[in-house]
Formats: C-alpha cells, structure tokens, sequence
C-alpha cells in the first residue's frame, strides 16, 4: 500500500492534511480472537478473526481558527447520519 495523499479517511471523508500534526499520527490494529486456549504442551491455540477495530490517534495542527475546527467537526458529524 502506498502513500495515497492522505492519513485518515472515514468513509468517503477525508481529513485534509493541513489540519493533521504527522509526527504524531499513530494507528493501532487491535486483533481479536474467537475461544483462545492453551494446549496440554501450553501452546496458544487461537482463531483469529477477520474484522478488527482500528484505532487512530492524532493532534491537530496549533493554532487551528475556529472556523477550521468546525470545517473538520462537521465533516466527520455528518458521517454519523
């Protein structure tokens, strides 16, 4: 997967770059798991499931206007609906 020209895209939105900090964009993948155990030999034994919940963290840029914050807000809210 390549650089497409953006961090972070909810459905069909993107969040424009100028509003992102880069150096502090992190993604975690939070896998999950269907009736893990371990063996006799205590060997985990899992079923990993397909879906995961991914969870992005960011900080907007400093000294973003109020108009800019509202322009990224309302973006995401209508997303919602």
């Amino acid at each position: 997967m390549a650089y497409e020209g953006y961090l972070v895209q909810i459905g069909n939105y993107k969040i424009p770059m100028k509003f992102i900090q880069a150096e502090n964009y992190t993604v975690t993948l939070n896998s999950q798991d269907l009736d893990s155990y371990q063996d006799a030999n205590g060997n985990l034994q899992r079923t990993a499931l397909n879906n995961f919940v991914p969870k992005v963290e960011f900080q907007t840029r400093p000294m973003l206007t109020r108009d800019q914050m509202n322009e990224v807000l309302n973006d995401m809210k209508y997303l919602q609906e």
